[in-house]
């Protein structure tokens, strides 16, 4: 007959499955999974115990002093219904780091279990999604190619799950590792397809960021050597990524000798005022409207007037695609467009690069929106610029409010009158947070609950390093790096992936690690 420690022990074991489960697939199996595991560790009592087992786990319950920061802000905030939904958002905060590091750690394979289980999970959720997009669901978006939530958040879980399973591969060395190293390949695929620029970031930084592991283990003995090493190759990805996205002309044009006339005598319009290159071609140069709508006059009988009318933003899309090929926008040019030139066209992709997909695409993407914000276009409905919007707007609010924030009642509230303030030119529902979680921290608390947030990532950074973890070192390195682009901490999801990790590996990696030392010495 089992005891009643026994019992308890089972139920923790399941509902951390269910939060494994419910992470990449389903916020209710996320929440009745949460909710069990409290309910379980309040009757199961034993506080004394528990009280002995939190005092040894302070890096840990950073979090939840985090989430008691947050909630005392609300003694300051007017928008008190605001605040208490948020509050109810970021419980995890509370419930994760309190439940799980005062519970005894799970045996090995309990521990290998609960991390297979979120590995397969998320394979089976990319899968479905990949499926679903093959059939043509999402053929118009491959960014929203994720059914069961934000293609954000499940481009987080790709790229731990991606990581781990190229670290299994490599420790297990068995037949094992073949399987391993198929679930990688398969997570790194489903990655480029995505065009998730969270997740294709992620995928690079964390890599520099092992390979840092490596040089400082490489290099007990000299960490100035591992130090310099690790900056310059910081410094080599940075370049590599400022080549990617800065836009660079492929073609010499002086604007004093701009041709007047086509080769077939038609006139030319410039518009030297702009310098947005598509694929490294100017657009607004080298256009011949007139030739332009006699070619789509005898290719479909209809002007561009009319395309117009029938297609949102036609002739914008035509000029750009054909600038894409590097070919003028004339009679010549347009004779040199394939039939599966002019359907992207129709289709309203307005860049060859566009229809390849993957990183070349949205790093073009990017080269777009940075090009338009230079040249002071509209912001609304551009990834690149809105996010701008929002950091500018933030940083304004945390030179206001430095040290206690406006409490966290008061967020939108606060971005919502600088917005005025600030004459956005955001539509209303444009008008979001930050998607910057150091800047939302500290616009909610100040500098006092932005310190004690650094200071979590830090010793958790630290505390990885002395116990040679490499699981939880990547999912530190990963979460982190998702707080500079994105307000991961304001959404269930977010909240609850960072939470349960953190504490989860913390705890399972201090007292029963996944991997052998035998098998981290050969790392």
């Amino acid at each position: 007959m089992l005891s009643k420690q026994s019992i308890h022990a089972q139920i923790h074991f399941v509902s951390l499955l269910g939060v494994a489960v419910g992470l990449p697939l389903n916020k209710i199996v996320l929440s009745i999974s949460g909710l069990l595991m409290a309910l379980n560790w309040i009757i199961e009592a034993n506080f004394v115990e528990k009280l002995k087992q939190l005092k040894s786990q302070k890096t840990g319950l950073m979090l939840t002093a985090l989430f008691l920061v947050l909630a005392l802000s609300l003694l300051y905030s007017e928008n008190t219904q605001y605040g208490l939904n948020d509050l109810r958002i970021k419980l995890p905060l509370l419930l994760f780091p309190v439940v799980i590091l005062s519970s005894k750690a799970l045996s090995s394979e309990k521990y290998s279990a609960v991390l297979h289980a979120f590995i397969a999970t998320v394979i089976l959720v990319t899968a479905i999604n990949f499926i679903n997009y093959q059939v043509g669901i999402y053929q118009h978006d491959s960014r929203e190619m994720s059914l069961f939530g934000s293609h954000i958040r499940l481009s987080l879980m790709v790229t731990f799950s991606f990581f781990f399973a190229l670290y299994a591969a490599w420790t297990k060395r068995n037949w094992w590792s073949v399987l391993y190293y198929a679930c990688a390949i398969w997570l790194l695929f489903y990655a480029y397809k995505s065009e998730v620029l969270t997740g294709y970031f992620g995928l690079v930084i964390t890599a520099v960021a092992l390979i840092f592991w490596g040089l400082i283990h490489q290099f007990k003995k000299h960490k100035k050597t591992a130090f310099i090493a690790a900056s310059l190759l910081a410094f080599l990805v940075c370049f590599i990524f400022y080549r990617a996205v800065y836009p660079i002309p492929q073609e010499a044009i002086s604007k004093e000798n701009l041709s007047e006339k086509t080769s077939l005598g038609g006139t030319y319009q410039h518009d030297t005022s702009s310098i947005i290159l598509e694929n490294g071609y100017y657009i607004h140069y080298f256009i011949c409207h007139e030739e332009l709508d006699s070619m789509l006059q005898l290719k479909t009988g209809k002007s561009i007037a009319l395309l117009n009318q029938e297609h949102q933003d036609f002739f914008p899309t035509l000029i750009r695609y054909m600038s894409s090929l590097g070919l003028r926008k004339d009679a010549e040019g347009f004779a040199q467009l394939t039939d599966a030139d002019l359907n992207n066209i129709f289709n309203g992709i307005p860049s060859v690069v566009y229809a390849e997909g993957g990183v070349k695409s949205r790093l073009a993407r990017i080269t777009m929106e940075l090009q338009k914000h230079l040249e002071g276009a509209d912001p609304n409905g551009s990834t690149i610029q809105q996010r701008i919007e929002y950091w500018r707007t933030g940083w304004d609010l945390i030179k206001k409010h430095p040290v206690f924030g406006v409490g966290v009642g008061d967020v939108q509230d606060a971005f919502n009158q600088q917005y005025e303030l600030n004459q956005t030119r955001l539509f209303e529902e444009n008008r979001l947070h930050s998607h910057q979680q150091f800047v939302t921290i500290c616009i909610s608390v100040g500098i006092i609950g932005l310190l004690i947030f650094l200071t979590n990532i830090l010793l958790t950074i630290q505390i990885a390093f002395r116990l040679q973890s490499i699981l939880l070192y990547l999912f530190v390195i990963i979460i982190t790096f998702s707080y500079f682009f994105e307000d991961t901490l304001e959404t269930q999801v977010g909240v609850s992936l960072a939470a349960f990790f953190l504490s989860f590996l913390l705890k399972q990696e201090q007292e029963k690690p996944f991997f052998e030392e035998k098998n981290k010495a050969s790392l």
